[in-house]
């Protein structure tokens, strides 16, 4: 198991990572001059930061559909939503128009990817609404708002069967949809207990999505999905990020949190049996981003006390 490194820089946000392909990443985050900039790494050799412009306020978010794109989109100063693609070769910055709110803090959108190549954003409105907007055959419909109720954080994910969509409402309780067809559920609250962060969800199998989230506590749980919400699990621990979730077939799940110390913890589950938490070391200053290379290696990535991006590779056996 490696100890964490460098990799240089100076930013004001925590760092999204993503596989292009196998044995490539491209590492994205919004450097102290607010730029967008990109690192990439290909067969374990880095190559230097590139600057991609633009001037920004949130951490970026970054998807891929197949080996030859990426969307990376971002907040900027207006709080509009702006998108830059790559195929090869860098696009222009796009805007998107949606302005984003969300409580104290403003909270960055997230973005799925589906069949055929859609892509679904997902934002906290200025109005504190919920939106989505979607692209399909390389063209962008209009906002749509899916909640009158207002909300403070949300996140999504996509199963075999469609998005799933989380938010905390202004109750701090944490909600959930899906979308079926082009109609989406009606809302359903998960839990009474009152949640600071909002749901990292991953799928878990064909139909399933597993949803990990911050009590008020600080201690995270843990909720499970299969066409009904299971009871939820107390996972325990002293949690001050938002979780990061991997998931490898056929059935282990990586948990990587920031604990009181900022430092990185870890718990495994493999079938239904986790282990305790362990720490990681290191010193997290933002959400960790990680990125399964495949057998038993993670790449994780964070923010620093330095402000600079820290790297370390896991390897889980």
């Amino acid at each position: 198991m490696s100890a964490w490194t460098s990799l240089s820089g100076s930013f004001i946000t925590g760092p999204a990572a993503i596989n292009v392909v196998h044995n490539r990443i491209a590492l994205f985050a919004v450097s102290s001059d607010r730029q967008m900039n990109v690192r990439w790494r290909d067969v374990g050799e880095w190559h230097p930061w590139q600057h991609l412009g633009g001037t920004f306020l949130l951490p970026p978010v970054a998807v891929t559909s197949d080996t030859r794109s990426i969307d990376v989109f971002c907040v900027s100063l207006d709080q509009s939503v702006c998108y830059r693609s790559w195929h090869g070769d860098w696009s222009t910055w796009h805007p998107l128009y949606g302005h984003v709110g969300g409580g104290k803090a403003l909270v960055p959108p997230s973005v799925v990817t589906g069949p055929s190549k859609q892509l679904d954003i997902f934002l906290v409105g200025a109005d504190f609404k919920v939106y989505q907007k979607s692209r399909s055959d390389h063209q962008w419909g209009n906002w749509i708002e899916l909640s009158a109720a207002e909300a403070a954080d949300l996140f999504a994910v996509t199963s075999e069967t469609g998005p799933h969509l989380f938010s905390i409402g202004a109750d701090r309780r944490l909600r959930h949809t899906r979308q079926r067809s082009a109609a989406w559920d009606s809302w359903t609250v998960l839990s009474d207990n009152s949640v600071v962060s909002c749901a990292t969800a991953v799928a878990s199998s064909e139909i399933g999505v597993e949803a990990y989230y911050v009590l008020a506590d600080r201690s995270l749980s843990y909720q499970s999905w299969d066409g009904s919400w299971h009871t939820p699990q107390s996972l325990e621990g002293t949690v001050v990020e938002s979780p990061t979730v991997v998931v490898s077939p056929p059935d282990r799940t990586d948990l990587f949190v920031v604990g009181e110390d900022r430092a990185v913890w870890h718990r495994c589950r493999t079938g239904e049996s986790w282990t305790w938490w362990r720490s990681l070391g290191g010193q997290a200053f933002a959400p960790i981003s990680a990125v399964s290379q495949g057998g038993s290696r993670i790449e994780l990535f964070t923010l620093g006390r330095d402000s600079a991006i820290w790297h370390r590779t896991f390897i889980t056996a």
